[in-house]
Formats: structure tokens, C-alpha cells, sequence
């Protein structure tokens, strides 16, 4: 009865710690996706001002280092999550160690020296299968959190960059057609000034 509890109330923390961890990964992901959207539409009116302005260069370091600062900070959440678990299945293993003690205690106690022994190995097989059933069960989960959380991570990190790939690219666009005009222009004027002095 207190081996349930204790794996009720184990379960329950874990489950916290990891709701705990993946809402902070959420807010930071909504806050970088937030600031992204915000520093491409500032670029995009400055892209639009510049190539106006005969095309000055915009600056995407800023996206990049945001990326980059919320792929850190997703990793040492993964981290410290993952250490809480592991931190939890020692303290788990310990608890059951002891219960395991006192079992074997009470059936000691209580054996006859003729059937005593089968049950005390029964029940530390039992205890034993318990406590690696539930540390598999806890590493698993731990696995399959963390590569979910990879999976998302990896999408942030490449929907970010092919964002700054299409801006380079409309920006190297505006660039060409901004030099194409510029170079036009000027044949045009050579042109007017050459046929003004003949």
C-alpha cells in the first residue's frame, strides 16, 4: 500500500515537473516566434525604405542570436528536466530499497524456518521486479518527453532559418533590380548629356 503511494505521489511530481517544463519551453518558443515575426515585418519596411533609399543592406543578426539564445535556453530546460527525473528515479530506487528492507524485515519476522525462506525470496522478487518496472517505465517516459521536445525544438530552429533565407533572398532581389535601374538611368543620362554636347 505505501509502495502505491509512493509511486502515485513520484508519478504526480514527475508529471509536474515535466507540465512545469514543457509550459515554460511553450511561453519561450510563443516569445521568439513573437519576436521573429516582429523583427521580419520591421525588416521588410526597412527593405522597402532602403530600396527606396537606393538599397541599403538589413541586418538579420538579431533573429539569429534569438534563435540561438532560445535554442540554449530549451536545451538547459531539457537538461534540468531530465536531471529532476533522474534526481527522482534515485530518490525513487531509495525509498523502494528501504520498503524492500522493511518487507524482507517483516517476513523474517514472521517466517517459520521451513517456509519462511521461499517467502522472502518471493518477495524480494517482487520488490525487485517492482522497482525495475517502474525506473523503466520513468526512463521511458523521460526518453519519449525529450525527443518530443527535440522534434519541436529542430522545427523552430528551421521554419527561423528558412525565414531568413526567403529575406535574403527578396533583399538580394531588390539589390538587383535597384543596380539594374541605377545602371539604366545612367546610360540614359550619358546619352543626354552626349547628344546635348554634339
Amino acid at each position: 500500500m505505501a509502495n502505491k503511494k509512493v509511486n502515485k505521489n513520484t508519478k504526480n511530481s514527475n508529471l509536474k515537473t515535466i507540465t512545469d517544463t514543457v509550459k515554460k519551453v511553450n511561453a519561450e518558443v510563443q516569445e521568439t516566434a513573437n519576436y521573429v515575426v516582429n523583427d521580419l515585418a520591421e525588416n521588410g519596411q526597412q527593405l522597402r525604405d532602403n530600396a527606396a533609399k537606393a538599397v541599403e543592406g538589413i541586418k538579420l543578426s538579431d533573429s539569429v542570436d534569438k534563435i540561438k539564445s532560445t535554442a540554449g535556453k530549451v536545451n538547459e530546460q531539457i537538461k534540468d528536466a531530465a536531471t529532476t527525473i533522474s534526481d527522482n528515479v534515485a530518490k525513487r530506487s531509495k525509498k523502494l530499497s528501504e520498503t524492500a528492507s522493511d518487507r524482507a524485515e517483516e517476513a523474517i519476522e514472521k517466517i517459520d524456518l521451513k517456509g519462511g525462506y521461499t517467502r522472502v525470496k518471493s518477495t524480494v522478487k517482487d520488490v525487485n521486479a517492482y522497482a525495475l518496472d517502474t525506473t523503466n517505465e520513468l526512463l521511458d517516459m523521460a526518453k519519449a518527453n525529450n525527443e518530443e521536445w527535440a522534434k519541436l525544438f529542430n522545427k523552430a530552429v528551421e521554419g527561423g532559418l528558412k525565414l531568413g533565407t526567403r529575406q535574403q533572398t527578396i533583399i538580394f532581389d531588390a539589390l538587383e533590380t535597384a543596380k539594374d535601374q541605377f545602371l539604366s538611368n545612367a546610360n540614359r543620362f550619358a546619352d543626354i548629356v552626349t547628344r546635348k554636347n554634339k
